[in-house]
């Protein structure tokens, strides 16, 4: 989606959604059936698309519709059908690279190489 008015809809949609309202663009994924094969290809989905975004230089995030009320929410602001279950969306967009919540150096994260192990747990690369 890439009418603000639509974005700022779905931005009300989930209690992880407010940050839709000022995106670029949006792509919400809608997949039919249940259970935890339709979570797995929503994530495999969303993950490839924010991937190629940041490949891109383009920032990305994921807001989730966790409630039947607000999945029938989205139905009915976009006209989806019954049978398909919009549970999340990606909201799309270059980043403002001087807030700290766009830029993993000034957020405040810890480095990978403080993170995580190689080879055995605990160890760094030499």
């Amino acid at each position: 989606m890439t009418d603000p008015e639509v974005n700022a809809a779905l931005a009300g949609a989930g209690a992880f959604t407010a940050f839709l309202s000022g995106v670029a663009a949006s792509i919400v994924v809608a997949l039919k059936g249940e259970g935890r094969s339709v979570a797995y290809d929503d994530g495999r989905l969303a993950e490839r698309v924010m991937l190629a975004a940041g490949a891109l230089g383009i920032g990305s995030g994921t807001a989730w519709f966790g409630t039947p009320e607000s999945r029938q929410q989205v139905r009915d602001l976009l006209g989806i059908p019954e049978d398909f279950e919009p549970w999340s969306a990606i909201g799309l967009g270059y980043t403002d690279t001087t807030q700290a919540q766009a830029s993993p150096s000034l957020s405040g994260r810890k480095p990978i190489s403080e993170i995580a192990s190689w080879e055995r747990y605990g160890a760094r690369p030499s």
